[in-house]
C-alpha cells in the first residue's frame, strides 16, 4: 500500500506518495545517513543533492548494459535496453499507471502536476498492443525476480 513520505516533521512541503518498497528504501537511506533532520534525501559525497545525471551515467546505464541482468543475458542475441532519461521514465510511469487505473488523475497526482492537462498533453502516450505485451513480460520478470529474492531470504 502506498504511503506518504515526509522529509521532516517541520517541512512545509506536501507529502509525496510513494510505494512501500521505495518508502522502505528511503528510510534505510535516511538511517544510513544518521537520520538528518533536513536536506536532500539522496545526497552526493559532499552532502549536497545527488546529481541524477551522474547516477544515470555511473549506475543505471551500466546496469542496463550488463547482459547478466537479463533473463537471456548469456545469449548473444540479447539486446540490452538503452537509458532514455528521467523524463522518459516519468512518461512511462504515467502511461502505465493510466493504463492500469483508467484514470489520468492517478498519474497527475503521482507526478505532482497542478493540472491534469499537463499530464495528458506531455506524459500519457498511446501504447501499441505489442508494447503493452512487452511491458507485461517485463512486469512478469520483475515479479519473478521479487519472488526469487523472497525465497532466497
Amino acid at each position: 500500500m502506498a504511503q506518504a513520505h515526509n522529509q521532516s516533521e517541520n517541512s512545509a512541503a506536501k507529502p509525496v506518495l510513494v510505494i512501500e518498497q521505495l518508502r522502505e528504501l528511503l528510510a534505510e537511506l535516511r538511517e544510513a545517513d544518521c537520520k538528518p533532520a533536513n536536506g536532500p534525501i539522496l545526497r552526493g559525497v559532499k552532502g549536497g543533492p545527488l546529481d541524477l545525471n551522474m547516477l544515470a551515467k555511473r549506475v543505471i546505464r551500466p546496469a542496463l548494459r550488463n547482459r547478466k541482468n537479463y533473463r537471456d543475458g548469456e545469449s548473444k542475441n540479447a539486446t540490452p535496453l538503452e537509458w532514455q532519461g528521467f523524463y522518459s521514465l516519468r512518461r512511462g510511469i504515467a502511461t502505465q499507471l493510466t493504463a492500469i487505473t483508467h484514470d489520468p488523475m492517478a498519474a497527475k497526482g503521482l507526478l505532482r502536476h497542478s493540472s491534469v492537462n499537463t499530464t495528458l498533453a506531455h506524459y500519457i502516450k498511446d501504447v501499441p498492443e505489442v508494447t503493452a505485451n512487452g511491458m507485461a513480460q517485463v512486469e512478469q520478470l520483475f515479479s519473478d525476480l521479487d519472488a526469487a529474492n523472497q525465497v532466497a531470504q
